[in-house]
């Protein structure tokens, strides 16, 4: 989005995997003391061989260029799995502080032959969690 030079990336838009598997439905998410927790739909329908898919989760925290992910993690089944994400808080020298985390989620089949599109399940603005404040202050006391 913009014009050269000040171009941006549209992160709604970014898709980091595409396949036939289906996707998942009504993904949330939500960032409790570093530690990111996925949640989707859990559709009683969608037996065997689908329940034996894993969630991919991807945070990108783009301040830093980084990127925290699991590739094979909780079962579809499962409705919710966790990421931990490690925040800078901009103390160190080539660093800058984490302000952002771009969230994304999709599965992958058992057998890792199949995968779904992903889906971009929404930005985390960091500044506004009381719970974030609270852990830099204690970690900055202790």
């Amino acid at each position: 989005i913009g014009e050269y030079p000040h171009l941006e990336l549209d992160y709604t838009k970014v898709m980091v995997s595409k396949g036939a598997l289906p996707s998942p439905v009504n993904p949330k998410v939500e960032l409790e003391n570093n530690v990111l927790t996925f949640r989707w739909d859990v559709d009683p329908a969608c037996g065997y061989p689908f329940n034996r898919d894993q969630a991919m989760m991807l945070a990108y925290l783009p301040a830093n260029n980084t990127a925290r992910f699991v590739l094979s993690g909780a079962r579809r089944n499962a409705g919710t799995d966790t990421l931990l994400v490690h925040l800078e808080k901009g103390d160190k020298e080539q660093s800058k502080k984490d302000d952002v985390i771009e969230t994304y989620i999709a599965f992958i089949s058992d057998d890792r032959l199949s995968i779904s599109n992903s889906i971009y399940v929404s930005r985390i603005e960091i500044g506004n969690f009381k719970n974030i404040k609270l852990i830099e202050k204690f970690l900055t006391t202790n």
